[in-house]
């Protein structure tokens, strides 16, 4: 398998989700990390209880950049479903 998403051992690799082998799709989504900071920081009854956002919140700018700033996709073929049977019978 590939590496894992963020470093081991640092704050950013609690957040992590996936080996990067599954990794399909990359995109750098910096220029709206701080709209997405703050869409994340306004749920602050989750900031306070420690949910995700809380743990976004203790973390550092640049954690927060690195946690933040690259989301990551993983395609999946979607299966085939068989077709409806509409036909009228007798």
């Amino acid at each position: 398998m590939g590496g894992r998403l963020g470093r081991q051992g640092t704050p950013v690799d609690a957040f992590h989700v996936s080996d990067d082998a599954w990794i399909t799709t990359t995109v750098d989504v910096t220029p709206w990390l701080p709209r997405k900071l703050a869409a994340i920081l306004a749920h602050r009854s989750e900031v306070v209880r420690g949910a995700a956002p809380g743990r976004i919140a203790a973390l550092s700018p640049a954690d927060q950049h690195r946690a933040l700033g690259t989301e990551w996709y993983i395609r999946r073929e979607l299966a085939l479903r068989p077709a409806t049977d509409t036909a009228l019978r007798a």
